[in-house]
């Protein structure tokens, strides 16, 4: 990996994260800090962890690259603070909505569309991790699965109120639901215009209780 990151990429949320200096971090260095997460989100959505330089990125900043390397001390760890503020900003929506029918399928698909830049950024990094050894692969590995399985607890849950039949395979279903949301986000993404997320979700969300439904 580029601009000397030797460390493996692990989310932040699975470790405690601070200056490189390990110096407790001021109101004013919090801002900046933010400022060159904010501008990495947006440079790793455009070109992909592997087109990402760290000292373009301080450049753009007007920054030296050591002071970068003074907040986030390598790529690989600036990778993770990325990857982490997507996860941050995203949960809420999770937390509130326990996905308790499939019908919430196009709340979902709202929230796509409000946080554009870190759908793209979560398109190019899993393109970008596909092979094992790639530092972000099990992290979506394990991301993918957990989407998987809230759409098994919806279909259960919809199964158990009676509109969903008892014989629909749940698992089968939640394959087909993050396939085809994954398969929008990328053509919305390249043709916004001309892609209707919302409007195509909807239909498609009718159609699953068309297929699957007890009425």
């Amino acid at each position: 990996m580029a601009d000397g990151a030797t460390e493996r990429t692990v989310p932040a949320a699975q470790r405690k994260t601070a200056p490189a200096d390990g110096a407790k971090r001021q109101p004013r260095g919090e801002a900046r800090r933010q400022e060159i997460l904010d501008a990495a989100i947006e440079a790793l959505a455009r070109k992909g962890q592997r087109g990402l330089r760290l000292t373009e990125l301080a450049d753009g900043l007007g920054l030296k690259h050591s002071n970068l390397i003074y907040y986030f001390g390598s790529k690989d760890r600036l990778l993770g603070e990325a990857v982490e503020e997507r996860e941050r900003r995203e949960s809420w929506f999770y937390e509130a909505h326990a996905m308790v029918s499939l019908a919430e399928l196009p709340e979902a698909a709202e929230l796509i569309m409000q946080n554009a830049l870190f759908t793209r950024l979560y398109v190019v990094l899993a393109a970008e991790s596909l092979d094992p050894d790639d530092s972000l692969h099990n992290f979506f590995v394990r991301r993918y699965e957990r989407a998987r399985q809230r759409i098994v607890t919806a279909v259960e849950t919809d199964k158990q109120v009676g509109k969903i039949r008892d014989d629909v395979d749940a698992r089968q279903v939640a394959h087909e639901v993050i396939s085809m949301m994954m398969g929008l986000e990328i053509q919305w993404l390249m043709d916004p215009e001309n892609v209707d997320y919302l409007g195509v979700m909807r239909a498609y969300t009718d159609g699953l209780f068309e297929r699957f439904g007890t009425a």
